[in-house]
């Protein structure tokens, strides 16, 4: 029997309270876990940031606020990363892998423009114009790429109006190396 106010007979007590220092031990070593792993894939995708002439003249700080807002994206080989004609809400940052980029035409076929590699960009055209995706980007391979969301972006050139410039010359570039290389 119980006396009124105890929450449990004596010998009970204890174990819970075992139990509870247990359960709070694991929770912090999970959470400790969960953030030295997001500090790795931080860590991946400033190292795949920094490979990209676009955003070398950014700070570490710039640089590292982009990293936490992309987005990892794998892409089986032969599948459409973005396709001609869509909206673009997407930069894509390829860190493995390569991508064909091809321009459909009337019915229905392809032409094969460029092939893209690690360390490419692409995506950028419509994120900076608001025009649909000039062309359609095909895995190759096995891709691996970030993407930085159309917002994430905006907020980049918000507070680093050269960038825009930077894109339009590397867009400019693009055009007159392969006719419409555009990057989607």
């Amino acid at each position: 029997m119980f006396s009124a106010g105890r929450c449990c007979a004596p010998s009970s007590c204890g174990a819970a309270a075992v139990n509870r220092e247990v359960h709070q031990r694991e929770v912090h070593r999970r959470e400790v876990h969960r953030r030295e792993v997001h500090r790795r894939e931080v860590e991946r995708r400033l190292a795949a940031l920094n490979r990209i002439d676009l955003f070398t003249d950014l700070t570490e700080t710039e640089r590292r606020t982009i990293a936490e807002r992309l987005t990892y994206s794998p892409v089986a080989q032969g599948e459409i990363i973005t396709r001609q004609g869509n909206v673009a809400h997407w930069l894509y940052i390829l860190t493995a892998g390569e991508a064909d980029i091809v321009i459909e035409t009337e019915g229905s076929e392809r032409r094969f423009v460029s092939t893209l590699g690690a360390g490419s960009f692409f995506g950028e055209a419509g994120l900076l114009t608001g025009a649909p995706r000039s062309s359609t980007v095909v895995a190759r391979s096995n891709v691996e790429c970030y993407r930085l969301d159309k917002a994430s972006f905006e907020a980049v050139l918000k507070s680093r109006p050269e960038i825009a410039e930077q894109m339009s010359h590397v867009m400019a570039n693009r055009r007159r190396a392969g006719g419409r290389d555009l990057r989607a």
